[in-house]
Formats: structure tokens, C-alpha cells, sequence
């Protein structure tokens, strides 16, 4: 819709499963599924923080949130074994 500013109504969730949202004020560049577990996922954001989440089993869920970047995280990398 034109001129709209709403997220609900600019964007379609058909399918959406879960929302993670931890870094509401800063961007995220990056998410990645681990290598060898696709129920782990893992984002970076500009708030200098990497999100580890859990979607399954069970509820979605962050698992942890590693701190203590000097500034703001653009990348990241799992390891091959995780």
C-alpha cells in the first residue's frame, strides 16, 4: 500500500513460523543455520551481539546471546563441527 508505513500491511507473514526478535534497534546482516544442526540458527546485529536460537524441538527459543563486541558485528562463522 502506497504511503503506508505499517509493517503488517507492507509486508505478507504467510508461513512466518516465529519471530525472533532480540535486536529490535539495530540491524542484522547476517543469519545462518549451523552445519550440522538445522534446528540451530545464529544471527549477528549492528548492537555488537550474535543471537544462538533453537527452533526446534519444542518451542522456538534463543539459546544465547554472546556479548562483549566493541562494536557492532557484520559477520560471523560456525565452526564445521559447530
Amino acid at each position: 500500500m502506497a504511503g503506508d508505513t505499517t509493517l503488517s500491511e507492507n509486508y505478507a507473514f504467510a508461513g512466518v513460523y516465529h519471530v525472533f526478535d532480540q535486536h529490535t534497534d539495530s540491524a542484522v546482516p547476517k543469519v545462518q543455520f549451523a552445519h550440522d544442526d538445522r534446528h540451530l540458527l545464529a544471527c549477528c546485529s549492528l548492537d555488537g551481539t550474535i543471537s544462538v536460537c533453537r527452533l526446534a524441538p519444542g518451542p522456538p527459543a534463543v539459546l544465547r546471546v554472546l556479548r562483549g563486541h566493541g562494536g557492532g558485528v557484520a559477520d560471523f562463522a560456525w565452526s564445521l563441527s559447530n
